[in-house]
């Protein structure tokens, strides 16, 4: 069942541009290849919303992180009325308004690397597992784009986080 388009008689498709056609014919996967080749990444991702469980988890995936934040919630509705569960609720407004995306609980971490701390003394300042510890340092390092601890605090400096 389509979540977007009504099931209907797509009527004459002759002249289309061919990622319309495809999806209008219900080829939902023929029309998100050629958008993703196209480089299109909010018409493919409405073309993923015509498709299965997995597309549509695709589908709001992407609009996250095109912080399409409307169509999301929208699509969240959408799945959650088809019967899905367990869908992503997004980021927290306090994450949205990292300009690093960063968590509260990552910025606490980010705060405690550019004071120097050990992944085992951020864990026991923090009271929280090394294992945890470890995958909040590697989040920090990703969304700032370092390959070192000291190149993320280096970021959060110049770009004022911290």
């Amino acid at each position: 069942r389509q979540l977007l388009l009504p099931e209907s008689d797509p009527g004459e498709t002759d002249g289309m541009a061919e990622p319309h056609r495809l999806q209008l014919l219900g080829d939902w996967r023929g029309a998100a290849a050629l958008w993703a080749n196209m480089d299109a990444p909010f018409e493919r991702a409405l073309a993923l919303l015509q498709g299965d469980e997995a597309a549509r988890r695709e589908a709001l995936d992407i609009f996250e992180v095109l912080g399409a934040r409307p169509v999301a919630q929208h699509v969240r509705g959408l799945m959650r009325q088809s019967g899905l569960i367990h869908i992503a609720r997004g980021p927290r407004q306090a994450t949205r308004a990292n300009q690093a995306g960063l968590t509260q609980r990552q910025m606490e971490v980010l705060q405690l690397i550019e004071r120097g701390f050990s992944n085992k003394k951020i864990a026991a300042h923090m009271a929280i597992s090394p294992k945890t510890v470890d995958h909040h340092v590697s989040a920090v390092l990703e969304k700032l784009e370092a390959v070192s601890r000291g190149e993320a605090a280096a970021a959060a400096r110049a770009s004022g986080l911290v």
